[in-house]
């Protein structure tokens, strides 16, 4: 976000195609000069302010369609692999479409696979119960 010349319009134009399509997850990097690059000799820069919200906007829209990812599990049942222990009574996994998952910790399941029922969503993960 933010390279040089980028104008008002071909933002809007890529935050339209960000919204239309359906991905899960943004990693949105803002533009920033480093030395020894071509980018960083060139004219026409964005307002940094204008970076920054820019990059906002686009971080809340990654947010919103991870959510609606998530939400849209529950119901479903996954294969997850078990990878970590959470101190206290919970484990998480990644299904194999990379949703993180949580459920009541069983260490006789880390690294292995079983299937799991989403009921809910966290912050950042799904909530299920191993069946």
């Amino acid at each position: 976000v933010g390279f040089p010349g980028e104008s008002e319009q071909q933002f809007e134009n890529t935050f339209r195609l960000v919204q239309e399509l359906p991905f899960t997850y943004l990693h949105v990097f803002s533009f920033s000069p480093r030395m020894g690059t071509k980018a960083a000799h060139l004219s026409d820069r964005v307002n940094p302010k204008e970076i920054k919200n820019r990059s906002e906007i686009l971080r809340t829209l990654g947010k919103e369609k991870k959510n609606k990812f998530l939400k849209g599990l529950i119901g479903s049942n996954l294969k997850v692999l078990w990878e970590e222990k959470e101190r206290g009574d919970w484990m998480f996994g990644f299904s194999s479409n990379y949703a993180r998952v949580r459920a009541k910790a069983n260490p006789e399941l880390m690294n292995k696979i079983c299937s799991v029922e989403i009921v809910g969503t966290g912050a950042d993960f799904v909530h299920g119960i191993i069946i």
